[in-house]
């Protein structure tokens, strides 16, 4: 145990050294403060040297071209007549066999929702020849020129005019293993164009916003 004299001659001290660290760090930040004069006692003065290293450039990747967009080769019509040389006129119109692929025969033999019909391409319209009790198209199809209907018009006589997609709802009979297509793909397939029809998606076009997405961000 100390003494009160050591105690106090050891207080004594303690409080002169912090009176002196105190001065050594008034004169230290008095010289930088007015960066010139001597350092204060006890203070060194060093020079401290940085390297400074030069950030690498990120260098910009170059995208390659989007490939250019292909034009399909538009298949040329068939020039024979609409209908067979066999049909009687007067009588109910035969359906064509089914096409080549790849063609675009003078009539298309087509379905949609089980109604029979034909395509006629140079025309862009639809001869309906189904047997339902309400229609009996395909009674009066040797009738005139039997009973024609638009694309839009023809999908409606059929029992779809809630889809308003024809080409996705009607199919077309084709030779080889794929025995039915949709017109959709068939149109795009031989490069028939529709008046009104929406031209085909450019691939490389940014992906359009959906409006489910629209609305969730409203």
């Amino acid at each position: 145990e100390l003494g009160d004299e050591e105690i106090t001659a050891f207080m004594a001290e303690q409080q002169t050294r912090s009176l002196e660290h105190n001065s050594k760090l008034a004169h230290y930040y008095a010289y930088y403060a007015k960066k010139g004069g001597a350092p204060p006692p006890g203070v060194k003065k060093i020079k401290v040297y940085k390297t400074i290293t030069e950030q690498p450039t990120q260098v910009k990747r170059e995208l390659p071209p989007p490939p250019p967009v292909v034009q399909k080769p538009k298949v040329p019509f068939d020039e024979g007549p609409e209908d067979p040389e066999s049909w009687v006129p007067g009588t109910p119109r035969p359906i064509p066999p089914p096409a080549v692929r790849g063609t675009v025969p003078p009539a298309l033999a087509v379905v949609c929702n089980n109604h029979q019909g034909v395509f006629l391409p140079k025309r862009t319209m639809f001869r309906c020849h189904c047997e339902q009790p309400e229609h009996m198209c395909g009674s009066v199809s040797g009738e005139g020129d039997g009973r024609i209907f638009t694309p839009v018009a023809w999908e409606a006589h059929c029992g779809r005019a809630a889809t308003k997609k024809w080409r996705n709802s009607v199919k077309c009979f084709l030779q080889g293993p794929v025995p039915r297509l949709f017109m959709g793909h068939w149109i795009d397939e031989v490069g028939l164009e529709i008046a009104g029809a929406r031209p085909p998606r450019d691939p490389n076009a940014p992906p359009r916003r959906s409006s489910t997405k629209k609305m969730e961000s409203s």
